[in-house]
């Protein structure tokens, strides 16, 4: 469909199930981790680091707008064939 619309990125968002599926699909990987217990049950599936590179990084204090401190990362596949991102 996306590409039906000249779409040039695709996101997806979540849960768990839909990652692990998507990601053998994805160029890239938005990821920001949020540095507190939250005790949740679903999480980001693993991969593996050999296929991905981490090209951004940038921490994010706590402040007024988040309670939590958290850290953005970009990865992007090593060799990317298809335009998708999650």
């Amino acid at each position: 469909m996306a590409r039906e619309r000249s779409e040039t990125e695709v996101f997806v968002i979540g849960g768990g199930q839909i990652y692990r599926q998507a990601l053998e699909l994805a160029d890239q990987i938005y990821l920001t981790t949020v540095h507190t217990y939250a005790g949740c049950d679903t999480f980001f599936p693993e991969y593996d680091l050999k296929v991905w590179q981490e090209v951004e990084r940038r921490f994010q204090p706590a402040n007024d707008v988040n309670d939590f401190p958290s850290t953005f990362r970009l990865l992007t596949r090593v060799k990317a064939s298809l335009k998708f991102s999650i």
